[in-house]
């Protein structure tokens, strides 16, 4: 069953591990990025990083649909996580219903400008985001569960002038 559906371009750190998954007594991290699926490297380090006791599964973007099902019908309590907001609109555009997602992290980058705390973004994950929106995605910004987070969805509003 996933619990949490989260954008942070970090993936697995403290706030994940001490935060979301002690908080929501997760079972299992799954991490959805067609560039870390093709790493083994990358993957073996993030295993290394966690408690044995939780598991780690990784993911490329094909079947998504299916795939989704699959974590929403197992026992174990899961989080989803995602590097960046353009595979979240992969996610959805395969079929997959997102109704809550989070963004904890989105480190600056050139062009891109804060919209608080450790989320930044440029004009074309604005636009994603607003796009995810209108889907009926609701989107918050939070670093970890115990702390005050922000509506992402009423900032585009105020932005566009709704």
């Amino acid at each position: 069953m996933i619990k949490v559906v989260r954008v942070d371009d970090r993936l697995i750190h403290g706030q994940v591990v001490e935060g979301w998954v002690k908080y929501y007594g997760l079972d299992k991290i799954i991490i959805v990025d067609d560039e870390i699926f093709n790493d083994e490297f990358q993957k073996s380090m993030m295993r290394f990083s966690l408690d044995e006791s939780i598991k780690l599964e990784f993911s490329d973007t094909r079947n998504l649909k299916e795939k989704w099902k699959k974590w929403e019908e197992e026992k174990e309590k899961s989080i989803v996580l995602l590097k960046g907001v353009k595979t979240v609109l992969k996610l959805v555009e395969a079929g997959v219903e997102l109704k809550e997602l989070n963004v904890g992290c989105i480190h600056y980058e050139e062009g891109k400008y804060c919209i608080w705390k450790a989320i930044y973004w440029n004009d074309e994950e604005k636009r994603i985001f607003k796009k995810l929106k209108d889907m009926g995605v609701k989107i918050e910004g939070r670093g970890i569960p115990q702390e005050f987070g922000i509506d992402i969805g009423k900032l585009l509003e105020k932005e566009s002038g709704k």
